[in-house]
């Protein structure tokens, strides 16, 4: 009985000691999960990602006046008053104020403020007064009776509305709106006991729509202007009869990169005339006595065309084009002229450059007041040619 106890110990000891010996042995291989490696190779061939770039938009100078900026106005070496285009300079006020006063009763007062100044709207609204009165010494040679003084009455107010819009795409509805009301008199008038005066309305509309917000990104730029314009005197200045001038205008212009160097465009404007109750007769007839009706109206239209192309490259610039003009009920038919320019800067920030051009203008009442208010009311202002 002892012996087969003996013989079933010694078999338990020794499968206990091989299961022993095959536990301590076993291997456990641990595998890492598999991650991809692009090589440097195949990143040559990947497009980055594109992002929008972000613009920050500048710092906005308005130009406040009644009537278009690019008017240049010049004043006179007397004692004539004019209108100074305002305009604002970069600030952190939203409106300015000011008021001036000189010789011979001249006064000049100006406000303008800006309602909305944000990246996508700008509305403006300006005003601006200006008049004279006083005695002014008389030429004799021109006007040898007396007296040898006359006096001088101006008074000029204007008021102005600007508002434009940017779309998402970078196009831009620009809105114009303005209000002229002047009261004169015509002083040194030979043959007349007492100045005639006058009073005028000017009131003017125009909506434009262009790319200009997008011209540094884009290879093209174009605009579409289009406005109406009247001008109304109460008198004439020897007939009592009221003068208006009707002005409707559409200018459109586009032009296109074709390389880096090279450019194309062109330029269409259409002007149309009405006047009402100008005079049938001279002014030598008027001053005669000779009486004859006003006339009912008068209509002109003049369309201009001008194809150009131009070349950039570094510091110069070249530009040919033609002027083709066609006009109806006022004279020359057609007229042609050349349109050529050239720009150098020869010197940073010093330029030489030249201009060739021509062709028929239609000097109407609104735009010649810009500059002077005494031409005759009575009648119609000359087309010029160059």
């Amino acid at each position: 009985m002892k012996k087969y106890a003996l013989i079933f110990t010694t078999m338990l000891v020794a499968i206990m000691q091989a299961y022993g010996n095959d536990t301590l042995q076993r291997e456990v291989t641990i595998v890492r999960n598999f991650t991809p490696v692009v090589r440097d190779a195949e990143k040559i061939n990947t497009l980055p990602p594109i992002t929008t770039p972000t613009f920050e938009r500048q710092a906005v100078n308005y130009a406040f006046d009644a009537f278009s900026a690019d008017v240049n106005i010049h004043p006179s070496k007397v004692a004539m008053p004019y209108f100074i285009p305002i305009n604002e300079t970069t600030s952190d006020y939203n409106g300015y104020a000011n008021f001036d006063m000189g010789m011979y009763m001249s006064m000049a007062a100006n406000a303008g403020y800006r309602i909305l100044d944000t990246r996508n709207d700008r509305l403006g609204i300006a005003a601006q007064f200006t008049s004279l009165n006083g005695n002014l010494p008389v030429n004799t040679h021109c006007m040898p009776v007396p007296p040898q003084d006359t006096r001088q009455t101006f008074y000029d107010v204007r008021a102005r509305l600007h508002y434009a819009h940017i779309f998402n795409n970078n196009i831009t509805l620009a809105l114009n709106a303005s209000y002229r009301y002047a009261f004169f008199n015509y002083y040194g008038v030979m043959g007349l006991g007492v100045h005639p005066t006058q009073h005028v309305n000017n009131y003017k509309a125009e909506v434009r729509v262009d790319n200009s917000e997008a011209q540094q990104y884009d290879y093209e730029k174009w605009h579409v202007t289009a406005g109406y314009q009247l001008y109304h005197n109460a008198t004439g200045v020897y007939t009592d009869n009221a003068t208006r001038e009707h002005y409707a205008y559409l200018d459109l212009s586009y032009a296109r990169m074709l390389s880096d160097y090279w450019s194309v465009g062109g330029d269409l404007l259409g002007n149309y005339l009405q006047y009402n109750g100008l005079a049938s007769a001279t002014l030598n007839d008027i001053l005669l006595g000779t009486v004859q009706p006003a006339q009912q109206a008068r209509h002109i239209f003049m369309m201009s065309i001008l194809p150009h192309a131009t070349w950039n490259k570094d510091r110069i610039s070249f530009r040919a084009g033609l002027k083709l003009d066609l006009s109806g009920g006022d004279g020359n038919v057609f007229c042609i002229a050349p349109d050529i320019r050239f720009n150098w800067e020869f010197v940073k920030n010093y330029f030489l450059f030249a201009q060739v051009g021509g062709g028929k203008k239609l000097n109407s009442w609104s735009d010649v007041s810009q500059y002077c208010l005494y031409f005759d009311p009575s009648q119609q202002i000359a087309s010029s040619y160059s």
